[in-house]
C-alpha cells in the first residue's frame, strides 16, 4: 500500500471512528450489525462438500492410518458480552462494561478553545475568499491561487483542520449568498469562544453562565445550519462545541431552551446580531473582572489596616476616615454590605471607632449590617444564658445597695419588656428609662433622658447601637453621670458585673 492510500485511509477511519463516537443512532445500527454477524456465525451448519466435475481418477495414495477424529467441543451457553462501541463506560462488574447514561464528570468538561478559535477563524478567512470569487464568477476554486494556497498551507499546521469550503466540489456559482453567513457565522462563533475563554478564566460574579451557554449554543447552531445549506454534513469544531456546550449544561444543571436539537437550527443570517451581543457580553465580562481586581487590591489594603488594631491595640483615630473611605469604595465596587469577609475583618476592632461626623454610606451600610448581626447573636446568646443566669450573681446585691430608688437610662437596641422587668426588679431601680435606637440617630434626643436629676447611671449597649452613641459620654460628664458600656447581654448579672468593674467608685462616692 501507498503513503498516499495509507494517508487516506487513516482519515477515513479516523472521520466513521468520530461519526460513531457522536452518532448514538450509528452505534446503535453497528451493534445490530454485529450481532446479526456473531449469530449466523454460531448458526451456521457445516458446509457440505461440493461435487467435482468428472475427472481422470487421481493415482492412488499412499495408505494411511486411521486416526479417530477429534471430539468436538461442547459450545458455550454464556452469553457473550455487550458491545459498546464507541461508549463511555464507569462501572465494570466482572469482564462486561456496564455504560450508564446518568453519569456525570466531576471536573468542568473543558476542550482546547484556543485551537477551536484559530480553526474558526480560518474558516471564516476561506469562506470569505470563495464568496469573494463566487462573485467574481471565478467558480474553479481548485485553480491556482496564492491565497488559497496560503489557506491550505496554515490549515496544514492545525491538524485537523479541513477546509471543506477550499474543495473543487463546492463551486458556489449557483448560491454565491451563502459562502457571505458561512463566514461571518464561524467568525461569530470565534468570538463568542473568546467571551466563553475570558468567563472559565476569571468565573466573575453577577455574570450568568447561562448567558454565556445560550449564546454559545446560538453562534454553533447557525454554523451548522450554514454549512448544512451548502450540503456539508459535519464540522470537527461545530461538534465540539456542541458536545462542550451539552457536557456543560450536564455538569452545571443549567437548561438550554434553544438550539440544542437538529430541528432547532438558528438563523445564519442573523450573524450580525450574535456578534454584537458577544462584543456586549465580553465588555460587561471584562468590566466585571476589573472591578473585581480592584474590590480585592482594595480589600487586602483594608485588611492591612485593620490588622492593626489587632497587633497594635488600638488603630489612630486619624486613620479611621480612611478606613471608612475604603469600606464606601468596595461596597461601591459591588460587594455587599452584608459581606462575611468583611464583617469578621471589621467586627475585632470596630468599638474602637471614633465618632465621625460625615460617613460615607457605604461605610453607613456596612455599620448597619454589624449592628443588625450583633443584635440577632446578642438575642440568640442572652435567650440560652437565661436558665445559666437564673441564679441572682452576688454582684447583683452589691449593686441593688448602690442603685436603690434610683433610675437608670439604657441606650441601643429595641427595648423588650421582660429584660427592662428583669433588671428593675433585680437591681432596684425606681425606672429604666430604655432608649429604643435607629440606625446612625441624632445623639441630641439623648440629652434629656441624661440630665434627670433620678438618673444614676447610663448604660450604652454597645453591640446594639451605633458607634457613633459613644458621644453620649459629653453629656454624661456634663451632668455628672456614670457611663457604662456593655459589651455583652442585658440580663441581671451582666449588667450588674459590668458597672461594678467601671464605675463602681463613682457610685460610692455619690
Amino acid at each position: 500500500m501507498t503513503s498516499d492510500a495509507r494517508q487516506a485511509l487513516a482519515r477515513l477511519s479516523g472521520r466513521l471512528l468520530r461519526l460513531v463516537l457522536d452518532d448514538p443512532q450509528v452505534r446503535h445500527e453497528l451493534d445490530a450489525l454485529a450481532n446479526a454477524l456473531l449469530g449466523e456465525h454460531a448458526a451456521a451448519p457445516p458446509a457440505e462438500s461440493v461435487a467435482s466435475p468428472v475427472a481422470e481418477p487421481a493415482p492412488a495414495a499412499p495408505p494411511v492410518p486411521a486416526v479417530a477424529p477429534p471430539a468436538p467441543r461442547p459450545r458455550s451457553t454464556e452469553p457473550l458480552p455487550e458491545l459498546t462501541l464507541g461508549r463511555t463506560g464507569n462501572v465494570t462488574k466482572g469482564s462486561a462494561i456496564t455504560y450508564d447514561p446518568t453519569w456525570m464528570p466531576r471536573e468542568e468538561p473543558r476542550f482546547d478553545i484556543d485551537d477551536v478559535i484559530r480553526r474558526c477563524r480560518l474558516k471564516a478567512e476561506a469562506a470569505r475568499y470563495v464568496a469573494e470569487r463566487a462573485c467574481t464568477a471565478e467558480a474553479d476554486l481548485a485553480g491556482p491561487s496564492p491565497r488559497r494556497a496560503a489557506l491550505l498551507s496554515a490549515a496544514a499546521t492545525m491538524q485537523p483542520c479541513y477546509l471543506w469550503m477550499l474543495n473543487h466540489s463546492y463551486t458556489f456559482a449557483d448560491a454565491p449568498d451563502l459562502a457571505g453567513p458561512l463566514a461571518e457565522s464561524y467568525q461569530a462563533l470565534a468570538e463568542v469562544l473568546e467571551v466563553v475563554k475570558i468567563f472559565q478564566a476569571n468565573q466573575p460574579t453577577n455574570v450568568g453562565l447561562r448567558d454565556v451557554l445560550e449564546l454559545l449554543a446560538e453562534a454553533q447552531s447557525a454554523m451548522r445550519a450554514a454549512f448544512l445549506r451548502l450540503g456539508q454534513d459535519r464540522d470537527d469544531d461545530q461538534v465540539t462545541v456542541y458536545n462542550f456546550v451539552r457536557d456543560m449544561t450536564k455538569h452545571h444543571r443549567v437548561y438550554i431552551a434553544r438550539y440544542m436539537r437538529a430541528e432547532d437550527q438558528a438563523d445564519p443570517n442573523r450573524w450580525q446580531e450574535r456578534l454584537d451581543r458577544a462584543h456586549a457580553l465580553r465588555e460587561r465580562l471584562e468590566q466585571r473582572v476589573g472591578q473585581e481586581r480592584a474590590l480585592r487590591k482594595k480589600f487586602d489594603n483594608l485588611r492591612y489596616k485593620l490588622s492593626r488594631g489587632i497587633t497594635d491595640e488600638r488603630i489612630p483615630a486619624d486613620e479611621w476616615p480612611q478606613i471608612a473611605q475604603l469600606v464606601d469604595e468596595v461596597i461601591s465596587l459591588g460587594l455587599p454590605p452584608s459581606n462575611v469577609e468583611l464583617r469578621e475583618a471589621l467586627l475585632p476592632v470596630i468599638d474602637q471607632l471614633p465618632h465621625l461626623d460625615d460617613l460615607p454610606d457605604g461605610f453607613a451600610k456596612v455599620l448597619d449590617a454589624i449592628d443588625q448581626y450583633r443584635f440577632v447573636i446578642q438575642a440568640r446568646s442572652e435567650s440560652s444564658d437565661e436558665e445559666a443566669d437564673a441564679v441572682v450573681a452576688p454582684q447583683v446585691a452589691e449593686v441593688a445597695e448602690l442603685l436603690a430608688g434610683k433610675a437608670v437610662v439604657l441606650i441601643g437596641g429595641e427595648e423588650r419588656p421582660h429584660v427592662r422587668q428583669a433588671l428593675i426588679d433585680a437591681l432596684g431601680l425606681s425606672d429604666l428609662y430604655w432608649i429604643s435606637t435607629r440606625p446612625h440617630e441624632s445623639i441630641a434626643s439623648f440629652e434629656p433622658y441624661v440630665r434627670r436629676p433620678d438618673v444614676a447611671v447610663v448604660l450604652l449597649a454597645i453591640r446594639w447601637s451605633s458607634h457613633a452613641y459613644g458621644e453620649v459620654h459629653r453629656f454624661c460628664k456634663l451632668y455628672g453621670k456614670p457611663l457604662v458600656r456593655l459589651p455583652r447581654g442585658c440580663n441581671p448579672n451582666q449588667v450588674a458585673a459590668e458597672i461594678l468593674r467601671q464605675r463602681s467608685r463613682q457610685l460610692a462616692g455619690a
